[in-house]
């Protein structure tokens, strides 16, 4: 681990402090998740928990404000009014239902105004052939079709208990063993304060957390967040999770089923549903987020696109075995 400043550790504390206390009160008020047929959960429970994680981020965002050049803040103040404003996307499918193209415009919308103000001229992207620098439009396509990917992955994956927070914990932490910032370190500990009771079924995150939680792991790939060597070891955190939802989107394609129909067909509610309990399944997925994040960051840069692909090939494998067993398992029962 590298030394972190004496300033950022307190900055880490107060947002640490803040999600917990936040997480405490919210386990017990706020809009309650009603159980329904695609749910894992059997009893009413609130889910409002993310805005304990909004809370904890800018509670350290402004600690920090005293502390810093204006100039070294103000892109923080960017990402921080892309992930309130993430949050009340979230809150508002929560407590009124938006429909999926609403919500989809909203994400691309975020995913522009991150590109357009959190990233430079340019950004250099890992390709199998080596870094491709690319700039422009294509930029910002690119950069926001990874910001609604990611948020769209992280709230369709969080739905087991820990499940989205600790693989949250499991990148951030292989991330700053490599020696990234602030932001590593607030996507740690705020996740880590409100960790016991999203495991424990106390509280949920909701898309009031969920949403905003994929954009800040999006974001932790952007130079201005962490700098250029962040794209591969993010994208490759994130793989567990995109390898799942992509994969149960195709199949789900290819029986011609309604794509935007809320479902209960992703790998780990599978396991899930035959047994298999909670805590486990998502500490399989963390530990695959740590060890994608860690093994780019170890990597050999120069053959970082084609190390993604195997990784990406890899999972995608590991998927179809364990479904097809599990799919065999059901028939045979």
């Amino acid at each position: 681990m590298i030394a972190i400043a004496p300033e950022l550790l307190v900055a880490a504390g107060i947002a640490a402090a803040v999600s917990l206390c936040l997480a405490a009160v919210l386990s017990m008020a706020g809009p309650i998740d009603q159980p329904v047929g695609r749910s894992l959960h059997r009893t009413p429970t609130p889910r409002a928990g993310g805005l304990a994680l909004i809370g904890g981020l800018a509670a350290g965002l402004i600690s920090l404000w005293p502390l810093w050049p204006v100039a070294d803040v103000y892109p923080y103040v960017w990402l921080m009014l892309a992930l309130m404003l993430a949050g009340l996307m979230g809150f508002a499918d929560d407590v009124l239902g938006l429909n999926a193209l609403s919500k989809l415009v909203m994400q691309i919308l975020l995913g522009v105004f991150l590109a357009t103000n959190l990233v430079t001229s340019h950004l250099w992207l890992p390709m199998p052939w080596g870094d491709q620098l690319v700039s422009g439009l294509v930029m910002v396509i690119l950069v926001s079709a990874w910001v609604v990917g990611s948020m769209n992955a992280v709230n369709f994956m969080d739905g087991a208990n820990g499940m989205a927070l600790m693989t949250a914990c499991a990148i951030a932490l292989a991330l700053l063993m490599h020696g990234a910032g602030i932001w590593a370190l607030w996507l740690l500990v705020c996740p880590l304060a409100i960790l016991l009771l999203n495991a424990s079924g106390r509280v949920f995150l909701g898309d009031v957390g969920s949403q905003p939680l994929g954009l800040l792991i999006a974001a932790m790939a952007l130079p201005t967040i962490n700098g250029h060597w962040a794209v591969a070891p993010v994208v490759m955190g994130l793989a567990p999770f995109i390898v799942d939802v992509g994969c149960t989107l195709v199949m789900r394609a290819w029986r011609r089923e309604p794509l935007h129909q809320a479902h209960r067909q992703h790998l780990y509610q599978v396991l899930i549903d035959h047994g298999h309990p909670h805590l486990p399944v998502s500490a399989c997925y963390a530990a695959f987020a740590w060890l994608g994040t860690l093994g780019a960051l170890l990597a050999d840069g120069a053959s970082m696109g084609g190390i993604i692909l195997f990784w990406y090939g890899l999972l995608t494998i590991s998927w179809l075995v364990v479904r097809r067993r599990y799919v065999r398992r059901s028939a045979q029962a």
